[in-house]
């Protein structure tokens, strides 16, 4: 008997590290979320890897689809885009990536991403196409949210831009429209006429307003408020505004923490949402406001667009209406998008609110589909502080003192505007002494020996802010008094830090009556207000 020995140790070794190498690429490609695919153009067999099964909810079991199978989870548009990627592989031997949407089981949508190239045999005949997909969901959201932030950002910074320089215009028209009412007194025809362009200035300040808190521009004043308080107080206008077609009901969390915002911002961003949810149920529906606590972690933020870690308050509205298409929810949020037809809509009412929620440091979630209503999520942080005392709250109604030949120093860069509050002044018998700038301000300081009993400045002029002249002059002057003016926050705001220190605030365009009552007040005050709790400064005082 005869037989023949092979020394296949090398061959064994071989295989072992054939099968350690398949092992390392399939666990590579479930860390990586990675699948891998070929394509045999001789017997038009389609083979996938495990993770290509995973990536479109495909059982195993079932075996590799059939081409025609595979398509008919795409759109004519993403099948002739593939094919057009697949024969260009073929023709030129090179990498090609495409990006196509699956849809799955349940009404689910899934964006790939997949790089595709051929396998030639040595005369350079095409044996097969192969190839790598990704499920890239999750990057495309991100990536289009980065870019729908980044339009908002320029957005609102062309419309704080305009706005700003409006508001010294809009405050000359309101301030010289009260000063000709009274000259035309006896004249009914004119007055009604200095009555009517005062009205439109007042319209065209209501819209700069809005365009402020689109662009995170608008002053605040801010403090510890309760949003159960805000929904409670709101109520009865909220069901005025909804009718009686619609189903409408809180659900307040008790234990609800407070937020530290604006409440007049606040109670515009309920208003505006509960308009647009009306306004998606002509024919009636259920609306449903909800708030709770809600604490995220740095795992559970990831799944929430624009979240972050923390604690926070969630006010949630939802409706039974019409809901949104992909297309309108992408422009939701943009100033002067809308829906509605002309003169029904000034397409400001969800811009608003984006930029009142951003400068509050929170963030919306909106879920949407047409026909199936929808559900805006608003996120405010928790704030932790003690409610503020209001004993030193500024009030309409205060009883104005005489205080006539008290010392005011007027700082304002825009010249009409300067001019216009110095004759309003002085027609209350203030003594009062203007100055363009900062520098203009310390010589007159100087001059006066420091002898002033308020300083009335704008917040940001040439060379040094108002924030700044008021400590220099109180570091003289502790018994000054201030009043910082701005209808425009910039990058170097801190309206809040200038309250901290003790400093009055009057937000532009302001009426007669309005300058009155503040400077009086503030005159009168035996001491400043008190102050805040101190918080760390963020930047300057803006304009």
């Amino acid at each position: 008997m005869t037989g023949t020995h092979v020394d296949i140790t090398e061959r064994k070794k071989a295989e072992e590290q054939l099968k350690k190498s398949e092992a390392h690429l399939k666990k590579a490609e479930e860390i990586g979320k990675i699948g891998s695919w070929e394509f045999d153009l001789k017997t038009k067999e389609t083979i996938w890897s495990e993770e290509v099964f995973k990536l479109f909810e495909r059982d195993i079991a079932l075996g590799n689809p059939a081409v025609e199978e595979i398509e008919s989870h795409y759109s004519q548009e993403d099948i002739k885009k593939i094919h057009e990627k697949i024969d260009l592989a073929i023709k030129t031997g090179l990498v090609y990536e495409y990006d196509f949407t699956v849809n799955l089981p349940g009404e689910k949508k899934r964006i790939m991403r997949s790089n595709v190239s051929s396998l030639n045999d040595p005369q350079g005949r095409v044996l097969k196409v192969y190839g790598i997909v990704q499920d890239i969901t999750e990057h495309k959201q991100l990536e289009e949210q980065l870019f729908q932030t980044k339009k908002m950002e320029a957005i609102g910074t062309l419309s704080a831009g305009i706005a700003h320089d409006f508001n010294n215009m809009l405050g000359v028209i309101m301030g010289y429209s009260d000063i000709s009412l009274k000259l035309a007194a006896k004249n009914i025809k004119i007055k009604e006429n200095i009555q009517q362009i005062k009205k439109a200035a007042e319209r065209a300040a209501a819209l700069t307003s809005q365009l402020l808190a689109f662009s995170r521009k608008q002053p605040r004043d801010r403090k510890a408020i309760s949003l159960n308080d805000s929904l409670t107080d709101v109520k009865k206008m909220l069901e005025r505004i909804i009718g009686e077609n619609i189903y409408f009901e809180l659900e307040l969390d008790p234990e609800l923490e407070n937020i530290y915002s604006d409440r007049g911002q606040v109670d515009q961003v309920i208003i505006n949402l509960v308009t647009n949810s009306k306004q998606a149920m002509p024919e009636g529906g259920r609306l449903v406001i909800k708030t709770q606590n809600v604490t995220l972690n740095e795992s559970s933020a990831r799944y929430i667009p624009n979240s972050r870690a923390g604690d926070f308050i969630c006010m949630s509205i939802l409706d039974t209406g019409s809901g949104m298409s992909s297309e309108q929810k992408e422009h939701l949020f943009e100033p002067f998008y809308t829906t509605k037809s002309f003169g029904k809509g000034s397409g400001l009412g969800l811009s608003v609110i984006y930029g009142i929620v951003k400068q509050q440091e929170g963030w919306i979630n909106v879920f949407s589909d047409e026909g199936k209503g929808s559900e805006f999520k608003v996120y405010f942080p928790a704030y932790k502080g003690q409610q503020l005392s209001e004993k030193n709250k500024d009030k309409a109604s205060r009883k104005l003192v005489s205080l006539h030949g008290k010392r005011i120093l007027l700082v304002e860069d825009d010249g009409v505007f300067l001019n216009m509050i110095c004759d309003l002044l002085k027609e209350e018998k203030y003594v009062v002494f203007p100055a363009a700038n900062a520098k203009e301000a310390l010589k007159i300081f100087k001059e006066e020996k420091g002898r002033l009993d308020l300083l009335f400045t704008d917040s940001v002029m040439p060379g040094m802010n108002g924030l700044e002249l008021a400590e220099k002059l109180k570091a003289i002057n502790p018994e000054i008094k201030v009043i910082i003016s701005s209808g425009y926050l910039d990058s170097r705001a801190d309206i809040d830090g200038a309250k901290n220190e003790g400093y009055y605030f009057l937000s532009k365009p302001y009426e007669i009556k309005e300058l009155s009552a503040k400077v009086s007040m503030v005159l009168d005050q035996k001491k400043n207000a008190a102050k805040e709790p101190k918080k760390k400064r963020k930047g300057k005082a803006g304009k």
